[in-house]
């Protein structure tokens, strides 16, 4: 028997890699630009292949970089009308999650903390969105009092120079 043709010399070539697998191209990740895609399914409505086409890329690369949010990306028109109406939405949420801390069968079995959490979120998201602020800051202010006597010790000292006529 042929020391190439001996089971063991057969089994390790089957384990090791063919030259047609090292044969093939290494490709390099393609970069797309996510917001440009993404503004061009949604407010273009193009379809996977027109933006592949627009943005010079391969069809699949749009696939697999647009299919992970499919399911939001499904109905536009959805989407449209929540941008269109979410503060009314929101404050619908905020209602909601009042109702729900009041609700004494819920106030027994869920954590008042985590209802109070939430309240804030939608809280702090409605505001945002209605344009409003979502914390109040304090603002240090000067007083009167505190110029005047800055304004008082400068004069003192001002007083307190000598100053002597000049002659000629």
């Amino acid at each position: 028997m042929d020391a190439a043709t001996t089971p063991q010399a057969i089994a390790t070539r089957q384990n090791e890699p063919t030259n047609e697998a090292n044969k093939l191209p290494n490709f390099e990740p393609v970069n797309v630009d996510l917001v440009k895609a993404l503004k061009l399914r949604l407010i273009n409505k193009l379809s996977f292949g027109e933006i592949a086409q627009q943005l010079n890329v391969p069809k699949t690369t749009i696939y697999e970089k647009l299919g992970k949010l499919q399911h939001l990306l499904e109905n536009t028109e959805l989407t449209e009308a929540y941008e269109q109406n979410k503060a009314a939405i929101l404050t619908a949420g905020e209602r909601l999650i009042i109702g729900h801390m009041l609700n004494e069968d819920k106030l027994k079995n869920a954590s008042v903390n985590n209802l109070a959490y939430a309240f804030q979120q939608i809280n702090n998201a409605n505001r945002l969105e209605k344009g409003q602020s979502t914390s109040n800051q304090a603002i240090e202010i000067i007083t009167f009092s505190a110029v005047q006597k800055e304004d008082t010790e400068a004069a003192d000292q001002l007083h307190s120079i000598d100053v002597e006529p000049e002659s000629k």
